[in-house]
């Protein structure tokens, strides 16, 4: 037995969705079917933060929420779920304490980006109970969020000033209780969506799955091949949002259990498919700290709340900013077809340029690592045109042990160099067991430049990189050898 609809609430309401409705981008819904044009769309892949919401994610008690991206959200991904837009922050007559703020402090000229700035502002004030993070600073919870006219100074006093009004509670607002109790009674069955739009020339069917079991996923993979795996969305949804991508049939995976998570096995941690980039982050500020670093560059608040680890290895980017440290710890990636597990070390899991080493009713379920990297000294880099939410140009991670000042342990792995990610093993050999000097550094600068065959693009010469390879390991030297010497 399948349901044929999904189910969500959207601001305080019960809402059921079938058919073609259920295909559309979240923001594309609220603007069109629900006329909550508060929700503004601008980029259309989750860059400039304008179509910002809070989605809920109910437990046993209390809803928790996060900022998202709506114009990269499918209303499918909503089952279970709490959306609350622009016009349901506001209680009554009363203004949000941001918005009020946003208002008193002239933190809008044009207005546009205003909504999405305010709904992330909101999510980062959000009581503990209620939100699924630790409190950022207002600039940390901006990043997801552009702004042409305003200018961020009025922007950052107004989230300042909201701190000081009397808090404010959803639960309050929304009491969870009720909410919680409809959800799980009607999302108890798992859907079946299909549509066909009689309209079309030809009339193209589309289907979705959100199976519950890792089992009844590859099932359905089995019986439609040409299904794609959908996460987060967080790339799927741009590519189609952009007309390079058509997928008729989606099989989602955000509930299977076997998917999510992390924990330890023995010798190693385990790092579930579904796991998104934000539990990975707050995971990783207290068992972690240098992936921790790494991830503040990476992406925004609203990408890392939804994007998940099993969907960037899966994209398979030269510059996807995970990979290096990936490849310096010697992860192994978990792909599995319902039954059994395969273990493939992340050098052979790509194969080449978008090329994965993933059988045909396989998924990416999960990724381990031992746990001894974690001893182990680490430096992550990211080099781009701005600072925050920007796509690399290079990236390199180095893990190393140093013993009576030589290298008794050091990996190397690069970005942006090649077609894939590289492991640099004739500049690790030229390290290892040597007394860490700049001399040994500046040799291995130049091996580190022969290895890796970058091309250039729009974002760097190859000339550049070449450079970089040299240079960020003098960086290396100065920065972690002489100043903690």
């Amino acid at each position: 037995m399948k349901r044929d609809y999904v189910f969500f609430f959207c601001n305080g309401q019960p809402i059921r969705v079938k058919g073609l409705a259920a295909f559309q981008t979240l923001s594309t819904w609220l603007r069109k079917d629900k006329q909550l044009t508060g929700t503004k769309v601008v980029c259309a892949e989750g860059d400039c933060g304008a179509c910002t919401v809070l989605l809920g994610y109910p437990s046993s008690e209390n809803i928790k929420y996060e900022a998202v991206n709506s114009c990269i959200l499918n209303v499918h991904q909503l089952d279970g779920l709490h959306v609350i837009t622009i016009e349901g922050l506001a209680w009554g007559e009363r203004l949000h304490p941001v918005q009020q703020a946003m208002r008193d402090g002239f933190g809008s000229q044009c207005g546009y980006c205003t909504p999405g700035i305010v709904m992330a502002l909101a999510a980062n004030a959000l009581q503990d109970s209620e939100s699924t993070r630790k409190r950022l600073t207002a600039k940390e919870a901006l990043i997801g969020n552009l702004c042409r006219c305003t200018g961020y100074e009025a922007i950052i006093d107004s989230a300042e000033a909201s701190k000081k009004i009397i808090s404010w509670k959803l639960a309050d607002q929304y009491p969870p209780g009720a909410v919680i109790k409809q959800l799980k009674e009607e999302t108890k069955i798992p859907f079946e969506l299909q549509e066909i739009d009689p309209t079309l020339d030809q009339e193209i069917e589309r289907k979705c799955w959100r199976p519950r079991t890792l089992k009844d996923a590859v099932e359905i993979k089995r019986m439609h091949p040409e299904a794609r795996w959908l996460a987060g969305g967080t790339d799927l949804c741009v590519q189609i949002n952009k007309e390079r991508i058509d997928p008729k049939e989606l099989i989602a995976t955000s509930e299977i259990p076997e998917l999510c998570g992390i924990r330890e096995e023995g010798n190693h941690l385990i790092f579930g498919g579904n796991v998104s980039w934000r539990e990975l982050e707050e995971w990783a500020q207290v068992n972690w700290p240098n992936v921790k670093d790494m991830l503040d560059l990476f992406a925004s608040p609203q990408i890392r709340n939804r994007g998940t680890i099993a969907g960037n290895l899966a994209n398979a980017s030269p510059v996807a900013d995970s990979l290096p440290w990936l490849y310096v710890s010697e992860a192994e990636i978990g792909t599995c077809d319902g039954e059994k597990w395969r273990w493939i070390p992340i050098e052979k899991f790509y194969k080449g340029y978008k090329q994965l080493n993933l059988r045909q009713f396989e998924l990416i379920g999960a990724i381990r690592i031992q746990k001894s990297h974690q001893s182990l000294s680490q430096r992550l880099f990211k080099v781009s045109k701005r600072r925050d939410l920007d796509i690399s140009t290079f990236t390199a991670a180095i893990q190393w042990q140093i013993v009576e000042g030589r290298f008794q342990q050091i990996r190397l792995a690069y970005g942006g160099v090649g077609p894939t990610v590289i492991r640099l093993h004739k500049t690790e050999k030229v390290l290892l067991s040597k007394p860490c000097t700049k001399d040994l550094i500046e040799k291995a600068g130049k091996i580190a430049a022969a290895e890796i065959s970058p091309i250039s693009d729009v974002r760097s010469s190859n000339h550049y990189r070449n450079r970089l390879a040299e240079t960020i390991l003098k960086k290396f030297f100065y920065e972690e050898i002489l100043l903690t010497a």
